[in-house]
């Protein structure tokens, strides 16, 4: 056992209670144990007596429990006194890290102040600045934006758009229901004034679509829409008087439905210019020339419209003009547009996407044009649209020929007359084709040249299918100036069958003639279905056994598929195909027969075999007519 004086220099000094006075036991004697044991030992002896024993045993034990009891009551003060110190230190850098955190907010809400300010300041552009900058653009879309070809053949027969524009019928689509889903009770409401295309429920629409089939007239609507921005601008340079143009955040107005109520009654749309004047600057892009090239908006403006002016702006200053000026952004041609894929990383959106990428500004309205068949892939959310509008044609076709022929009776100094047209027209059954207006004045070109009252109608149709397959090609050729792949409009690879001499003079179908015999593989088929309701409009299955991916697309960006969504529910939508009309089906699908065989009889007996039954009779008949021109075309 280790001794007393060990233990004391092992611990700290301790105050030791008394002692107890311990009183020896009684001795009892045990039976049959030698009674030597029980004597008392002799003090001189000086041998450890059992009392002296028993105390030195006590004393040990009384020992232990004293040190044991400062053992637990000075853990218990340590740890009271730790516990304390804790708290203290632990206020203590509470209130040192809130402190930090206090200085650091003041500091960083002093930067942001600091920071605002000097945004401010750049940003604050004087007036006389903002002025030419605007007067700048206005100058440059006079000159490059206000003019239309008069006709599609020779697009540089361009002439200005006010001597012979004519206001479209426009749709509402988003006015009673929801995007790509047509109402049953509510049918479409018409849009007849640019209120009703920049404004949605009394307030401004931030991202408006609008859709329509190849020629129907959307980048002739942008054009008018610059035309008159451009007008009532100079209206405000010209006239000293007080036009009040709203630049603020703000975007409640009224008198939508009596604006729509007033242009109807007096039959004249689209005149409401003031509605434009609201924008202090609008920006048109030509997404045609950016794609495969640019996604970031801000970059296409920098590129077809800034660097354009005479004076030089960078894009730090533009994008101070869009965040913080009322601003209008015309996107014409989304159809048109693909995304670069070579520099994706480099791009804004760091992905590939259908739609180009766009900042969010509350001071910008953004008016992309598109065909349906882009429209529908995009798979825009309903909330990503503001207002859903559709070009269906026009309102009036004979002002539009009658604009026509008087700036080109000016310009080539004749005196033909509308009525002439139509005689001619009606003779040749094309009055259907003068909706669209591309096809009206493609047609009205051909007379006007003397081919018309010449060609027979299947002549007719074929150079308008040469025209599209031309205009499709020369807009990937003038992508491909600005880097673009132009393989879409490239010849579809050889084939091994040889267009007859009827062709000899479209050089566009010759260059895509395997394209062009599965289109009218693809009529023929198609019209000539067992299933006579999928005869006009089919789904995409049927499509992907007659065309590859390219052909598919280039179908649709030439406007003789076309591509829409039907049947929608809240869990389905279906998308579906057309040909831009029967009548072009018909002649494709007549054109399958020509090409099949060397003879008209072998054709018209093939013809009378597909058609036997009375519901076909009278596409027999059209298409025997087709035949015989065809054939009768070639010798």
């Amino acid at each position: 056992m280790m001794s007393k004086k060990t233990k004391q220099s092992s611990l700290p000094p301790l105050r030791m209670p008394p002692l107890p006075v311990v009183e020896a036991p009684p001795v009892t004697r045990v039976a049959g144990c030698d009674d030597k044991l029980y004597e008392k030992p002799e003090e001189s002896t000086g041998a450890t007596t059992l009392d002296g024993r028993l105390l030195e045993l006590e004393v040990d034990r009384v020992y232990e429990q004293g040190v044991t009891r400062f053992r637990e009551e000075t853990s218990s003060a340590c740890a009271d006194v730790l516990g304390e110190l804790q708290g203290e230190m632990s206020a203590m850098s509470g209130r040192q890290i809130r402190a930090f955190e206090t200085q650091l907010s003041e500091r960083h809400s002093a930067i942001v102040r600091e920071e605002e300010r000097l945004r401010n300041a750049f940003f604050a552009f004087t007036e006389e600045q903002l002025l030419e900058f605007q007067k700048s653009i206005v100058v440059h879309y006079q000159k490059r934006n206000c003019t239309l070809s008069l006709t599609p053949s020779v697009p540089t027969n361009d002439e200005h758009l006010d001597k012979f524009y004519i206001s479209p019928s426009i749709l509402d689509r988003k006015a009673h229901s929801q995007p790509f889903v047509s109402s049953v009770t509510e049918p479409p409401a018409p849009v007849r004034c640019f209120r009703g295309v920049f404004y949605h429920n009394n307030y401004i629409a931030h991202n408006i679509y609008m859709e329509g089939e190849s020629g129907i007239g959307k980048s002739a609507f942008c054009a008018k829409i610059v035309l008159e921005w451009c007008r009532f601008r100079e209206h405000e340079y010209t006239h000293a008087q007080d036009i009040h143009v709203r630049d603020e955040a703000s975007d409640h107005i009224s008198g939508l439905g009596e604006c729509n109520t007033r242009l109807h009654a007096a039959g004249d749309g689209f005149r409401d210019g003031s509605v434009l004047g609201e924008f202090r600057f609008l920006f048109v892009v030509c997404l045609r020339d950016a794609s495969e090239v640019e996604c970031d908006i801000d970059q296409m403006i920098m590129h077809q419209v800034v660097k354009y002016l005479p004076m030089e702006y960078d894009l730090t200053f533009l994008k101070a003009i869009l965040a913080h000026h009322r601003c209008l952004v015309l996107l014409d041609g989304l159809d048109e547009w693909l995304h670069p894929e070579r520099n994706i990383r480099q791009c804004a959106c760091k992905r590939s996407t259908v739609v180009p990428f766009c900042r969010t500004r509350t001071s910008c309205t953004v008016l992309t044009t598109t065909r349906h068949w882009k429209m529908a892939n995009a798979k825009l959310r309903d909330s990503e649209i503001d207002k859903h509008l559709e070009i269906v044609g026009l309102e009036n076709t004979d002002d539009l020929i009658n604009r026509v022929l008087g700036s080109l009776n000016s310009r080539y100094g004749r005196t033909l007359m509308k009525e002439q047209f139509d005689q001619e027209v009606d003779m040749r059954h094309c009055r259907h084709l003068i909706a669209r207006p591309i096809i009206c004045m493609q047609l009205l070109s051909l007379w006007y040249d003397g081919h018309l009252h010449s060609s027979s109608v299947a002549r007719i149709y074929s150079s308008m299918v040469d025209m599209l397959f031309r205009r499709a090609r020369d807009k990937k050729e003038d992508a491909a100036d600005l880097g673009a792949s132009s393989a879409l409009y490239q010849s579809f690879g050889s084939s091994d069958v040889e267009l007859p001499r009827f062709y000899q003079l479209h050089r566009n179908i010759i260059d895509n003639c395997n394209f062009f015999l599965k289109l009218c593989k693809l009529a023929f088929d198609t019209l000539f279905t067992l299933d006579r309701e999928s005869s006009i409009v089919f789904d995409g299955k049927v499509v992907n056994k007659y065309l590859s991916g390219l052909e598919w697309i280039a179908a649709l960006e030439t406007g003789i598929l076309s591509q829409t969504q039907s049947l929608s529910t809240l869990t389905e939508r279906r998308t579906m195909y057309t040909f831009m009309h029967r009548s072009f089906q018909e002649f494709l699908a007549a054109a399958f027969l020509h090409v099949r065989f060397a003879r008209l009889e072998e054709a018209l007996e093939s013809l009378l075999w597909v058609t036997d039954s009375e519901e076909t009779g009278d596409i027999s008949a059209r298409l025997s007519d087709l035949l015989e021109e065809m054939y009768r075309g070639q010798i």
